[in-house]
């Protein structure tokens, strides 16, 4: 193309110049977000927060980055203004008091399966609302008591692995062996399925419940996705993610399977499957209806992709959860062996080898509490959690604007020497109620907090609690030349040890 007459230029040169041109604008023009509203950080960019958490791993940037620019850092995750707040009371504004008005929802900075839509976890707000009133009266204090006599079947079935494997090898892949117990206890629990992952290494349910984790794959397709969030829309229509669709489509019809024999009334089980059955009311009105007036949800039950989606959901998210809970508690009373001796104390001393029940998990072992609380301190399940502004707002003199992503850092919370002296060192007497008064609450959420917080947590927390109690009454738990010590953290996604973690369990000759 002759330009003017002085220059030929080659078409295709020019065009591409043209998109090069299109592409700095599009991930540009928007990097001027955080003037006028007192929120510091480091010079815009669209790429220098993604860089620096892959090179550095989440918690030490989230660390860094407060301990330059103060407790609330505005920056850019790909072209998503992304607000780091680590003030305990900016967090109580945010995911307590202004919740529903002005935080309500969660950024879907991914492309998103569709089986899972309808879940939770992606839906926004009176959707959001609906599902989660009908799920989380599963969670009730009288309905988590029922499911007590189902872990100590677990537990017996872990104790007997642990059996089998030390006598060849003492060294124990703690992690695998707490994944099976998770997947076991999960499948009765909640879906009334009997399996045996323990004895079953090749189980298709852990098979395809660890394909469904955080990987490089998904880690790349969330990077072009905040990066070209347009992308979001073109990944699903193709229905790329970053796990696998087969493992979504064998709980899909692990679910439809257990939901048939609920129909038929081959069981009759008062767990979180069947609450969701009870709240389909079929032929009410179009299944697929979202109305726009929050009380005409009150005119239809759950549908079957929304039972489909939260079973999935739920599935994985307590698999890694409770597993992950255990892991790092068996790690943390084998390397502090005279805090493990003192819990021992206490459970022989109140449980005399009886079975532990709820009440004395919850209420009769204020010790065990005490050492659940410091082990969810130093490795809560995920490292932050997050909320998407709806609005503008000013909170605490910084301007929250509309569309920025609020990230809550748990880790950095969780191991700040500012509240917690000391904060590598595992101490259980952090949490007497003494020094928790000494404290400002919002300092210690590791399930989240406000509304927006773990529906399950309480849940997780009894089923790791009676099997530790469990394992505790026979085994004691140690180190072996493989542990790695300290342990080494995955940089992104839940807090997962790197690699495989080595333990042993003795029995108790005591």
């Amino acid at each position: 193309m002759n330009i003017f007459g002085l220059i030929d230029i080659p078409i295709w040169l020019l065009l591409l110049i043209s998109i090069i041109v299109l592409i700095y604008l599009y991930l540009t023009w928007n990097l001027d977000i955080y003037k006028d509203t007192g929120i510091p950080g480091p010079p815009p960019s669209t790429l220098y927060l993604l860089k620096k958490m892959l090179k550095d791993g989440l918690v030490d940037t989230h660390t860094e980055l407060i301990q330059t620019y103060g407790p609330v850092v505005g920056l850019f995750m790909g072209r998503i203004p992304t607000c780091i707040v680590g003030d305990p009371d900016l967090i109580k504004e945010i995911c307590v008091k202004q919740a529903t008005s002005k935080f309500p929802d969660r950024l879907v900075n991914s492309s998103v399966p569709k089986q899972l839509e309808n879940s939770m976890q992606f839906l926004e707000g009176e959707h959001w609302k609906f599902v989660r009133g009908h799920i989380s009266p599963t969670f009730s204090t009288g309905k988590l008591k029922e499911t007590v006599p189902l872990i100590h079947k677990c537990c017996d079935t872990l104790m007997m692995a642990i059996e089998r494997l030390s006598k060849t090898d003492e060294n124990i892949d703690t992690k695998k062996l707490f994944a099976c117990f998770s997947m076991d206890i999960i499948a009765s629990i909640s879906f009334g399925m009997e399996i045996d992952s323990q004895d079953d290494p090749n189980n298709k349910f852990v098979k395809h419940a660890n394909s469904l984790m955080v990987n490089k794959k998904a880690v790349f397709i969330a990077m072009v996705c905040l990066i070209f969030p347009f992308m979001k829309k073109v990944f699903a229509y193709f229905n790329i993610w970053g796990g696998g669709n087969e493992a979504l489509d064998f709980f899909e019809r692990a679910t439809a399977a257990a939901i048939e024999e609920r129909i038929k009334g081959k069981q009759d089980r008062k767990d979180f499957l069947q609450l969701m059955i009870n709240a389909r009311k079929e032929g009410v009105i179009d299944p697929d209806f979202k109305p726009a007036n929050p009380e005409e949800w009150k005119n239809r039950g759950l549908t079957n992709g929304e039972i489909y989606a939260n079973s999935m959901l739920f599935f994985v998210a307590a698999y890694e959860t409770v597993s992950l809970n255990l892991t790092f508690l068996a790690y943390s009373l084998a390397i502090n062996p005279e805090i493990q001796d003192e819990l021992i104390g206490e459970i022989d001393g109140e449980l005399r080898g009886e079975k532990p029940t709820y009440d004395h998990v919850f209420n009769k072992m204020p010790y065990l509490d005490k050492v659940m609380c410091e082990s969810l301190r130093l490795f809560p399940p995920a490292q932050l959690s997050t909320r998407l502004t709806r609005e503008d707002v000013t909170i605490g003199g910084y301007k929250f604007k509309k569309g920025m992503d609020i990230h809550i850092p748990i880790c950095h919370l969780q191991k700040n020497p500012d509240f917690f002296p000391e904060p590598e060192v595992f101490n259980p007497e952090r949490f007497t109620e003494e020094e928790k008064s000494k404290r400002n609450p919002y300092t210690y959420i590791p399930f989240g907090i406000g509304p927006r917080s773990c529906v399950g947590m309480r849940l997780a927390m009894l089923e790791a609690r009676v099997a530790i109690v469990c394992l505790l009454q026979k085994y004691r738990i140690g180190t072996t030349e493989k542990t790695t010590i300290p342990v080494e953290i995955e940089q992104i996604g839940f807090t997962r040890p790197k690699g495989i973690l080595h333990l042993k369990f003795e029995k108790r000759s005591d």
